[in-house]
């Protein structure tokens, strides 16, 4: 049922599944927390586990799996997408061409060649779609 809301909330959104996947990716690190906890069925984090005084709190990695930040990770994944489904198809296809380039820093030449337009019209419109973005994000997250 998550996977089939997670479709309907990309639907029409250039890179529609590099934004699924992330969605996705997020359930199951979601559900796979879950599953683990149901299935330990742990009652307390200090209880002490073996001869050494060692209790399940001592076990647990430090950057195991918050479900807290997990929560928020994807309600802002969710929101963000909701204010990419405000743009213009094309606003959102620049915005998606220019920060999904796998450099460290997106090139706005490479996005105006990819378009047919120049450099200074694709800066145009990607600030004009990131003070868009802000306005949309700005009491949400």
């Amino acid at each position: 049922m998550t996977k089939d809301f997670n479709k309907k909330l990309v639907a029409g959104l250039p890179d529609a599944n590099f934004w699924l996947e992330i969605l996705n990716d997020f359930d199951k690190k979601e559900d796979n927390y879950q599953r683990k906890m149901r299935a330990h069925k742990i009652l307390s984090l200090d209880s002490i586990i073996n001869d050494n005084d060692d209790t399940l709190i001592d076990l647990i990695p430090a950057d195991a799996l918050d479900p807290e930040k997990a929560f928020f990770d994807k309600y802002v994944i969710k929101s963000l997408i909701k204010a990419l489904n405000t743009l213009s198809e094309k606003d959102r296809a620049i915005i998606a061409s220019f920060y999904s380039q796998s450099k460290k820093k997106p090139s706005r030449h490479k996005v105006a060649k990819n378009f047919g337009i120049d450099d200074g019209t694709v800066k145009r419109h990607i600030e004009k779609a990131l003070i868009k973005l802000h306005k949309e994000l700005k009491n949400k997250i």
